[in-house]
């Protein structure tokens, strides 16, 4: 089976935090916007309701939320959706995605191609929200 798991940086303190996705449950009145909230699957036997897990839940920024590719780089690290790789062999950064068909990266260069299965010359140097300037960004 394959592991479904999310990043996401924490509201309160910008850290990162992994585990289960809970979103469109709850909206912001004023702006009618999702909360998004991650929940460590490691913190928690079994709930059966939100009250259970309400400590557990740790809110998220939105923009930061990545989902888990299911391969890992050539140190043994997951690798999310928002990660920047650095491939040994041609000396290039790509940038992981997500989308309807698949997983894909995107070069410095803006060229985008699908990725297949991560070979051991592939290593995370960074992820598009604390790094933006590995792939040219501000």
């Amino acid at each position: 089976m394959r592991e479904i798991l999310f990043r996401g940086k924490r509201i309160d303190s910008e850290l990162w935090v992994e585990g289960s996705l809970v979103n469109n449950i709850f909206f912001r009145a004023e702006s009618n916007r999702p909360v998004f909230y991650i929940i460590d699957p490691h913190e928690y036997e079994s709930y059966d309701c939100m009250e259970d897990i309400g400590e557990l839940a740790v809110e998220v920024i939105l923009e930061t939320v990545g989902q888990y590719i299911g391969q890992k780089d050539k140190n043994g690290k997951k690798i999310f959706e928002g990660d920047i790789l650095h491939c040994k062999y041609n000396h290039h950064k790509y940038l992981v995605k997500i989308n309807e068909y698949g997983v894909y990266t995107r070069d410095e260069r803006g060229e985008e191609l699908p990725l297949g299965r991560i070979r051991n010359d592939f290593e995370i140097v960074g992820n598009i929200h604390d790094n933006p300037e590995l792939l040219g960004g501000k």
